[in-house]
């Protein structure tokens, strides 16, 4: 018999009514393993048990599907549970400006929205720093590294100081996830992204004011 739910739909985006269409719950095994030492070779193998409850669901308002994943480890004193659910739900949703900005950038656009809406720090990070990297080189050439382009960005005039400053805590983020394996936080990450749109959103504005300026009727005798 199929019941109904109201539980998250990751393609409205909001709370909907939902109907199971099936459902399995089992036990299986999680392989894991022990090591004495940090750098060392893992010394023995580890199972723990965990129950995994499935259940497919059909959103009544798009007719679209989810499947909502729970898993349940015995422990003591409290058993730990980890609910999430395919798709996930988007925290960020790519803008639909971005159709706007350079194309040679999109592939790489997804992949960070990707990455941050499924929690995937490190890459999220790396990324940005890669997308910025080429933002720099198609407005100022290859001229060198970050410090340099970003100098040069303010000399003429593409940024500001204070713009500098934010472009600055994108790249550094970006270098620490690359060498020293950052893994920023989800206010970082959000406060990274933010950085990155506000990036792309100023260049696609600026090429609007370039094409319609000129369709702007000025002052008589002027």
């Amino acid at each position: 018999m199929t019941m109904r739910d109201s539980m998250f739909c990751t393609h409205c985006g909001s709370e909907t009514n939902q109907e199971e269409i099936a459902s399995h719950e089992n036990w299986y095994p999680r392989a894991g393993f022990i090591k004495s030492e940090k750098d060392g070779l893992a010394d023995k193998e580890a199972y723990t048990v965990y129950q995994l409850t499935e259940r497919v669901m059909r959103c009544k308002g798009c007719d679209r599907f989810h499947i909502f994943y729970r898993e349940r480890t015995p422990a003591n004193p409290e058993d730990h549970v980890v609910s999430y659910q395919v798709p996930r739900p988007m925290d960020r949703r790519q803008p639909e400006w971005t159709r706007h900005v350079n194309i040679d950038y999109l592939p790489l656009l997804g992949e960070i929205f990707h990455n941050y809406n499924n929690e995937n720090y490190i890459s999220f990070s790396i990324a940005c720093r890669t997308l910025v990297d080429m933002f720099l080189t198609d407005l100022l050439g290859d001229i060198g590294g970050f410090e340099k382009k970003v100098k040069v960005c303010i000399e003429k005039g593409h940024v500001t100081a204070a713009q500098a400053s934010i472009l600055e805590f994108l790249i550094e983020a970006g270098h620490a996830s690359a060498h020293r394996g950052f893994s920023p936080t989800k206010e970082i990450s959000e406060a990274v992204l933010d950085t990155l749109e506000f990036l792309l959103r100023e260049r696609v504005v600026s090429k609007k004011a370039e094409k319609y300026g000129p369709k702007i009727p000025t002052r008589r005798g002027s």
